[in-house]
């Protein structure tokens, strides 16, 4: 008796994949109400699926590293009516030009992962509303404290001392981060290149943190507490 193709383990994957994205742009769509809907890291097949099952959202395609086999792309056509619920969103021309080859249907834009736009960006004031993920503060505390104690071991100082310079930062700015204050240093990057200073900064980094050879025989430098 004749048996029908197998279904590969990639295609099981993908299809999985669509249907959990359908769900979670229903869920979005539900909860931000009139708001768009983005999958911030999206399935690189069944799109128009995700579009027809889920609703109106947009998708960020990172890469391509497969392609859709007959019966994923007998499902994406049948489906294909979905396509005007979905705009891809591809970090790099490369990509796009993939996403237009593979999917020529379905609306595609070139558009950096990383926020270019300077509209994009967050307003003064939604910065300083912003608030810290519960808990953050008292995890460095804890970091701090038992790096010093020794219950953590370490052979670089790099994690007491950077603990401690940040619960000192906040300290200072009443329990908020300052993005403006120069000694953190804040620069724009990019997903699609290295920035021209990264060389001269990281090694400055790891000649910093770098462990003693010999941490036996070499005490590290005195750290001081954060402000009470």
């Amino acid at each position: 008796m004749a048996q029908g193709p197998a279904c590969a383990p990639h295609q099981i994957t993908a299809l999985a994949r669509c249907l959990t994205e359908a769900a979670a742009v229903r869920t979005g769509r539900r909860l931000a109400g009139a708001h768009p809907v983005t999958v911030l890291s999206a399935g690189e097949a069944l799109h128009t699926t995700a579009g027809l099952l889920g609703g109106p959202h947009a998708r960020y395609v990172h890469e391509i590293n497969t392609t859709e086999d007959p019966l994923l792309r007998f499902l994406g056509r049948i489906t294909s009516w979905g396509r005007d619920r979905v705009t891809l969103l591809a970090p790099t021309d490369q990509v796009r030009d993939d996403l237009a080859s593979l999917f020529p249907h379905v609306p595609c834009r070139n558009r950096p992962f990383a926020v270019a736009d300077p509209g994009d960006r967050i307003s003064e004031t939604e910065r300083c509303a912003a608030p810290w993920r519960s808990g953050i503060r008292e995890d460095l505390t804890r970091r701090y404290q038992h790096s010093l104690d020794g219950s953590w071991q370490t052979d670089s100082p790099a994690i007491p001392t950077e603990a401690w310079r940040l619960l000192d930062h906040l300290d200072q700015h009443d329990g908020r981060i300052d993005v403006h204050d120069q000694d953190l240093s804040f620069r724009p990057v990019s997903l699609t290149r290295t920035p021209s200073w990264w060389a001269e900064e990281a090694t400055s980094i790891v000649d910093t943190w770098r462990p003693p050879a010999n941490n036996h025989s070499q005490s590290g430098p005195t750290i001081p507490s954060p402000s009470p």
